[in-house]
């Protein structure tokens, strides 16, 4: 009896909990995630506009972007933000100085703004201030700025503001790119590279840059790829790991801080399966579902805790769990477990998600529930009151109450109310209250309030 009542409590939280995350992105301040109904959100800085929610207000809790229940696809450049339907149309918002967005302008939007009338976009990714993308027919474009040749174009210089194909072959199958670089794999299993080449992260042997897609190698059997801010990873369909480019902080992860022009073979494992290049640092999730970072560690952005190594140059387990399934990196990160569930870490300043902005960085996966991520937050001024200290072990305090609360509720990360009464008073005792994470909600003045606070 008791086996049956656990078997059917797990199957309900399977199945509540698959109704969350089936992906997500970052940019540098911000992130982006699609739930399983087809719906967008986001948080973190939104200056340019990046989160699309009609404002350039940031927020510290994931709020609901743009319109419908049709998202199908989204990618995080530096400060723009770019996604696909699943009727195939394109769309982006954010900064567009560099024409990053597509739309025949170099004005920011704050607002998702269909690019184009193409009905037939299949893969995107945003850069520093460029986009590229493939359609259904194989083909490949980019847009933005092009220093460096990163669109691919044949030129090093300029910038083009509606997507523009590059070449003519109509066997591309992925892409990826990141601040000054772009990969891509055709249909073929071939490597191809084109962009910046500094610290030799397009792995043609050389550090100079190229301004039209380049093979890398004569290997046909890549599978995926990843840009990080200057190296690049990669999985072969044997399963192993491949990485070149910058290495200054260990992100190639081959145990040295040395750069490398060439792909190289990171250990010998070959049950390698999911990637994500970040600014200094590298993750990645093995078939059997762990967790894995290297690189530099500073903020917290490996995710394993801070210690006196300020750098690993080696793939370094992240916690014991075995049911990670997807990631993105690019300061921080953002990861999805099988049951929908999603995670975050490294610096934050609203990018993690957590509701609390002035918390700098968490160095461990956090994880953000999908009930209280529906809440959304008012957004944060001086004026509005302020919860300190956050993270606590005994006791909350309201800053800037002038009026006393009234139904007062506290809920936990599985969505339980764990606590519920009125209160007068600025100061809320939570020394009973497990570890984690809550989200507190109250009205006060005639108005209503929610926040997320950390208890340590």
């Amino acid at each position: 009896m008791k086996n049956s009542i656990f078997l059917f409590f797990l199957f309900f939280t399977l199945a509540f909990n698959a109704q969350c995350w089936q992906m997500v992105s970052t940019g540098e301040f911000h992130s982006l995630g699609i739930k399983t109904d087809g719906t967008l959100w986001a948080t973190g800085s939104s200056q340019y506009g990046q989160l699309g929610d009609g404002t350039n207000m940031s927020k510290s809790l994931l709020i609901q972007s743009g319109s419908g229940n049709s998202w199908q696809f989204v990618s995080g450049g530096m400060f723009h933000s770019l996604a696909i339907k699943t009727d195939g149309t394109l769309w982006a918002w954010g900064r567009n100085f560099g024409g990053q967005l597509g739309d025949g302008t170099n004005t920011d939007k704050n607002i998702p703004t269909q690019i184009g009338s193409s009905t037939n976009w299949k893969e995107i990714s945003g850069g520093g201030s460029h986009s590229i993308g493939i359609k259904t027919d194989g083909t490949l474009w980019a847009w933005g700025d092009n220093n460096n040749g990163k669109l691919g174009i044949g030129s090093f210089t300029g910038s083009v503001n509606t997507p523009t194909q590059i070449g003519s072959a109509s066997n591309w199958k992925h892409i990826s790119c990141h601040m000054f670089h772009s990969l891509a794999i055709k249909t073929d299993g071939t490597l191809w590279a084109w962009g910046g080449n500094l610290g030799g992260q397009l792995g043609d042997g050389t550090n100079t840059d190229k301004n039209i897609p380049t093979q890398i190698g004569s290997a046909s059997n890549w599978q995926s790829i990843e840009t990080g801010n200057s190296h690049s990873l990669a999985i072969k369909t044997d399963g192993t790991l491949w990485a070149w480019g910058g290495n200054l902080g260990g992100q190639l992860g081959d145990g040295t801080n040395t750069d490398k022009n060439i792909p190289t073979q990171i250990g010998s494992n070959t049950n390698w399966g999911f990637l994500s290049g970040g600014n200094g640092h590298s993750l990645a999730i093995k078939t059997d579902g762990t967790l894995w970072a290297w690189g530099t560690n500073g903020v917290g952005q490996l995710g394993v805790g801070y210690s006196s190594t300020i750098t690993i140059n080696t793939p370094t387990q992240v916690g014991t769990s075995t049911n990670w399934q997807s990631i993105s990196s690019h300061g921080h990160s953002f990861a999805i477990m099988i049951n929908g569930s999603l995670w975050s870490w490294g610096p934050n300043q609203g990018a993690l998600g957590i509701g609390s902005p002035t918390v700098t960085s968490i160095n461990t996966p956090t994880n953000i529930n999908c009930i209280t991520a529906n809440i959304q937050e008012n957004n944060y001024s001086l004026n509005e009151l302020n919860f300190y200290p956050n993270p606590t072990s005994t006791e909350l305090n309201i800053q800037n109450l002038t009026d006393p609360l009234v139904n007062l509720s506290i809920i936990d990360a599985t969505g339980k109310v764990v606590l519920e009464k009125k209160e007068s008073g600025s100061k809320i005792n939570v020394e009973n209250l497990p570890k984690g994470i809550y989200l507190l909600k109250f009205n006060s003045e005639g108005k209503s309030y929610s926040s997320k606070f950390i208890k340590e």
